[in-house]
């Protein structure tokens, strides 16, 4: 159920992402029919003041300046962006216009010609990042739902996805531009606290985060309040009144002083883990983030610098400013790939290596039916051809699925060697279990080698009586393990904990259980258990395997789990035999044999 909702949960955020981006180019070819290439970032009352006309462009060839004051356009006096955008919305490509402006004082009017050629350079970069940023929001999203971390990214690359999709080539529209500067203002404000909250769990959560849980709230509140220190005046504005303070002062404030803030604060969350975490693979996680990090920090601090000593923007950096955002998937990525970031990189690399490996086989099937299909046409006679051709489609469909198997099994010898090895260990370690005769010493032997094949510091094994179905204790390698501790583990095959963890049917973290079944909390709580894997046959619970913290403190990969679920298979049915050998040979009162034996 929870991964059907994870992958509804994706299929809905790549609709929603593909659908913007959809929008977003259908509305810039039509907005660059209307569009004549000039920049405004002030108004006055006389009209719309031009700050900027782009080279090349129908504005600069009607011979539009920067500095000129633009008062009419076809006859119509504008005061504003939207009036402008208003009657640009009428506008045709390659139909005069006439621009009314003052230039120095001087009246004039300039005959402008709409049209550009589509904008692929401005809209590639946005296309790519918000892809970039949407594979990352699944891949997260299909990690283990309890990890905060995931949580956040997916959130926080989600709203960076969205952000890039939205029209902000539009012109012409001033509805949609309303609506798409009052998203871009929400989402700025809810990734300032997304990206801190993330920055502050990388690998793991710091201690104030632990510690005070109101400064982790205390960081959307900042982001809430900047996105309402930009949207009150935008909206007021838009209804034709005033505020304490203007929207373009508002900007001013976020451009030079929150941005900057959010890039020092962010560089300095992930710099700390980057360089004092006490194990290397923190390290390299925090270090390889912090690098996707710093381009857009830089980027944000040039921007503000230049702001604030009155200087112009060069035109690189406007055309950066996407591709400087593609250095956080892409560090992502390698963190994923390199150093088990989210620890999702088994996922990325099995379904990389398989993606591949299925195209060049079916390719390849279908080419080999091609070249078939025109060699026998060459030596068949024509009556037979058709029957030689359906022939060899039969055989190479046959060959198929073997040969991909084949293949399958050598790439996973060669991609995966590690997990081979190690599921080896754990197929022979079912098959040495018989050899140890009766059920305490199995039980003894499973869980000392489970500490040394996970490096689990504790692990204990409960199996359910064959009559009531109670599980109690085997055996545990826990140092306060003992006969009190044994005798006090029975727990009914009803329990809610169990039954859900029964349903499961694959490794679930202990903590998830607790607000199930009290009594199973509390038994939990003295095996001191990090991850509960159960022992299912035949759809009935033979055996619970309680797992303690790693010696190192990391947590269980996705990779070590689905093991650990391999594991259970083929132990389940050697506890279960034996246990039902021994109750029927032994009494279960005296532990003699029974006289039929």
């Amino acid at each position: 159920m929870a991964r059907r909702f994870r992958a509804t949960g994706a299929l809905l955020c790549a609709g929603v992402v593909m659908f913007l981006l959809a929008f977003l180019v259908l509305e810039a070819a039509r907005s660059s029919q209307r569009t004549i290439g000039i920049a405004t970032t002030s108004e006055v009352v006389e009209g719309l003041l031009v700050s900027d006309v782009v080279p090349g462009s129908p504005a600069e060839r009607a011979g539009l300046q920067r500095g000129d004051l633009v008062t009419a356009v076809g006859a119509v006096p504008i005061h504003s962006i939207s009036d402008y955008d208003t009657l640009a919305s009428g506008f045709e490509a390659d139909q005069p216009v006439i621009f009314a402006l003052l230039r120095q004082g001087e009246g004039m009017t300039v005959e402008v010609r709409p049209g550009v050629p589509f904008p692929w350079a401005d809209l590639l970069p946005d296309v790519v990042a918000s892809l970039a940023y949407l594979v990352i929001a699944i891949l997260s999203l299909f990690r283990r739902p309890w990890d905060v971390r995931a949580r956040l990214l997916w959130a926080f690359s989600l709203a960076v996805a969205v952000e890039f999709a939205l029209p902000v080539y539009s012109v012409g529209d001033p509805v949609l531009a309303y609506w798409v500067t009052g998203v871009f203002i929400a989402l700025s404000g809810l990734q300032l606290g997304l990206e801190l909250h993330l920055a502050s769990v990388i690998p793991e959560p710091q201690d104030w985060v632990r510690n005070k849980p109101w400064a982790v709230r205390g960081l959307y509140l900042a982001g809430g309040s900047c996105a309402a220190m930009l949207l009150i005046p935008f909206l007021t504005e838009i209804g034709g009144g005033s505020w304490f303070w203007s929207h373009a002062g508002a900007e001013g404030i976020w451009y030079g002083i929150a941005m900057p803030l959010w890039a020092v604060a962010v560089v300095f969350l992930l710099g700390r883990p980057a360089l004092s975490h006490p194990e290397a693979r923190g390290r390299h996680q925090a270090g390889l983030v912090l690098g996707g990090v710093l381009p857009w920090a830089a980027y944000v601090l040039s921007s503000s610098l230049l702001d604030w000593m009155g200087l112009d923007h060069p035109s690189w950096m406007l055309a950066v400013e996407s591709l400087v955002l593609l250095f956080y998937p892409l560090a992502v990525f390698a963190a994923i790939y390199r150093y088990q970031l989210f620890d999702i990189e088994l996922a990325v690399r099995r379904t990389l290596v398989y993606s591949i490996l299925t195209t060049m086989l079916v390719v390849s099937f279908y080419l080999l039916i091609g070249l078939g299909g025109a060699f026998l046409s060459r030596f068949v006679p024509s009556g037979g051809s058709v029957w030689a051709v359906a022939a060899a489609t039969l055989v190479l469909g046959l060959l198929f699925s073997p040969l991909r198997r084949w293949v399958e099994r050598v790439v996973y010898r060669h991609f995966f060697p590690e997990r081979l090895a190690l599921r080896g260990r754990l197929t022979d370690l079912a098959a040495e279990l018989p050899t140890h005769g009766k059920l305490p010493a199995m039980g003894s032997h499973l869980v000392d080698r489970l500490d040394e094949v996970f490096g689990v510091r504790w692990a204990t094994l409960m199996l359910a009586d064959p009559t009531s179905g109670h599980l109690a204790t085997l055996s545990s390698s826990l140092d306060s393990f003992g006969e009190e501790l044994e005798f006090s583990m029975l727990l009914p095959a009803n329990d809610p904990g169990l039954t859900l963890l029964s349903r499961a049917g694959r490794p679930f973290p202990a903590r998830q259980l607790y607000a199930k079944s009290p009594l199973l909390a509390r038994r939990l709580q003295q095996l001191k258990a990090t991850y509960l894997v159960p022992l299912i046959r035949d759809s009935r619970l033979v055996g619970l395997l309680v797992l303690g913290p790693k010696v190192g403190g990391e947590e269980y990969q996705a990779e070590e789990l689905e093991l650990l679920n391999l594991l259970a298979y083929h132990v389940v049915s050697v506890f279960d035999n034996a246990r039902l050998f021994e109750s029927a040979t032994r009494d279960s009162l005296t532990g003699l044999y029974r006289r039929e034996v």
